[in-house]
């Protein structure tokens, strides 16, 4: 066959590719119940495959314990004294232990559903602008960012996230429906709602809902009287949050978890790196299906000023809160910017859209490629295949099993690892484990407070009565064990046994039980 034939043969079947999969678009475009269908199926399955192949980890435990107090006075009091979330988070676990158990499952059913919520919120929010398929794609892609990571875990930032997205939907709305002169009531009845369920989620809310109220007070498609009203009320609970907000900068963190610039440009590479991905993918599957007019662009952004100030502002938050944090010296986690994905993935979606030219195939493959670059798609398949159990199974504790064998006490060098152990492992096994404390060494070789009261923890918590003053330990115990990692910051044990001339033995190198951490044999001179 003459190549110019080919190429006829090979561009007329492009077209029709082409044109059935866009048919296929927009048929799906006019079913949007039917892609959340699909969506909470798939969610659901991967969610419970997640939820079965990890047992809680040490901030998981604060809200496990912490949701079950005798009362909720106690609950609140333990609230104050032992972690620094507003209690929303808490009451909801409470409420689903109650009815699902007081296991991982029931722990963390509300915020994976607060996650799927979120999903559906952001994904109507953009389908104002850009059709249901668009608002589906920015789900998927909320899914696939490092935000989905968290979807699974028994802290309260899914439900801050969700909160956030309604009231970024619901502000949208209203304001329409306000300029055009037409009832909103229900709009801000719902606003009001989502702001007081975001800032008694996370105090770390605070200053999103501040950005979003500025939004707001700036641009006159917002600036509406009733509007500002009902994004002003919510913070009338913002005295409950202020002993939550005062006592993070209590705890001494080591010094690398405090922001540098370094920092900063990290936490947004690792944010926008998923996206750029997928944009990249799907303008390769667009090049091969329909050429290089599908990328030609078209002349609209589809968002309006206020969506866009608002995006912008919650991406830049995390960079304004490391700011913040450098020159308060308080900590920063990622998990802190959790609010910036909203932002990307609904200025992903406004640039798919300007450069694809609104073509609703561009957010059906960026969609199926965030299902699979978000493991959401195979974990789903996989779970339905080879069902997992919903109850964690814990693994063999490794330097438990050395330290017995050897008939020497195990030192558990991480406070962190040793609330986990305490939680899972049996009573005959705690009998042997034990935490030293020494708030001098803490202070001076790690720079650390983490677990300066986790005698406190343990009461409250009832957990094993294994945490023991060092100096007392060392004089009763000349020969031990010790689990834990020569290097992690905020582990001074190790450093400080080799400043007093301690042998320190390497017996094996990780375990799959924990965190990657080392057994060591300890002589003390």
């Amino acid at each position: 066959m003459p190549e110019s034939a080919l190429l006829l043969s090979l561009n007329r079947v492009r077209r029709a590719t082409d044109r059935h999969l866009e048919a296929v678009a927009a048929w799906m475009d006019q079913r949007p119940m039917l892609l959340y269908g699909f969506l909470f199926v798939v969610y659901l399955l991967f969610a419970l495959r997640s939820i079965a192949s990890r047992p809680l980890w040490f901030d998981e435990l604060f809200t496990f314990h912490i949701a079950q107090a005798p009362t909720l006075r106690e609950l609140f009091r333990q609230l104050r004294a032992l972690d620094l979330n507003p209690p929303l988070s808490y009451l909801l676990t409470r409420f689903s232990m109650h009815l699902f158990g007081a296991n991982a499952l029931g722990a963390r059913i509300p915020e994976t559903l607060a996650f799927f919520a979120a999903m559906v919120f952001l994904g109507r929010l953009v389908a104002r602008r850009f059709g249901s398929l668009y608002g589906f794609a920015a789900s998927t892609m909320l899914l696939a960012s490092p935000t989905g990571d968290l979807f699974t875990e028994a802290r309260p930032y899914a439900l801050m996230v969700a909160a956030l997205a309604l009231a970024w939907w619901m502000t949208d709305g209203a304001a329409e429906r306000l300029t055009a002169g037409r009832p909103a009531l229900l709009h801000l009845g719902v606003l009001l709602l989502a702001g007081c369920t975001a800032l008694l989620s996370q105090a770390l809310a605070v200053p999103a809902w501040l950005l979003l109220i500025a939004v707001v007070l700036l641009f006159r498609e917002w600036r509406q009287p009733r509007l500002i009203a009902a994004t002003a009320l919510p913070l009338l609970v913002t005295p409950v949050l202020r002993t939550f907000i005062a006592e993070h900068g209590h705890t001494i963190f080591p010094k690398s978890f405090l922001p540098t610039p370094t920092m900063v440009f990290a936490f947004y590479n690792a944010r926008f790196v998923r996206e750029e991905i997928l944009l990249a993918l799907t303008a390769v599957v667009l090049l091969a299906v329909a050429g290089f007019p599908a990328l030609r662009g078209g002349s609209g952004w589809g968002l309006r000023r206020p969506d866009w100030a608002v995006a912008l502002l919650w991406i830049g938050l995390p960079g304004m809160l490391m700011i913040l944090f450098m020159v308060t010296r308080a900590a920063f986690f990622y998990r802190y910017g959790s609010v910036a994905s909203l932002g990307v993935a609904a200025v992903a979606t406004a640039l798919l859209f300007r450069w694809t030219g609104g073509r609703r195939s561009a957010a059906l493959i960026v969609a199926v490629l965030a299902l699979l670059e978000g493991h959401a798609l195979p974990g789903a398949l996989l779970q339905l295949r080879h069902p997992a159990r919903v109850l964690p199974v814990s693994l063999p504790c490794v330097p438990c099993q050395i330290a017995a064998e050897m008939h020497l006490p195990l030192v558990d060098s991480n406070g962190l690892t040793y609330v986990e152990m305490a939680h899972r492992e049996s009573p005959e096994t705690l009998a042997n484990v034990f935490y030293l404390q020494d708030l001098n060494a803490a202070h001076t070789v790690a720079h650390a407070s983490i677990f300066d009261h986790l005698d406190l923890v343990q009461q409250t918590f009832g957990l094993a009565d294994r945490v023991v003053d060092a100096s007392q330990f060392e004089q009763q115990h000349r020969r031990f064990v010790v689990y834990g990692s020569y290097t992690y910051p905020e582990q001074w044990l190790l450093r400080k046994l080799r400043q007093d001339g301690a042998h320190l033995e390497l017996l094996h190198e990780s375990t799959e039980s924990y965190a990657d951490q080392d057994t060591w044999l300890v002589e003390l001179p």
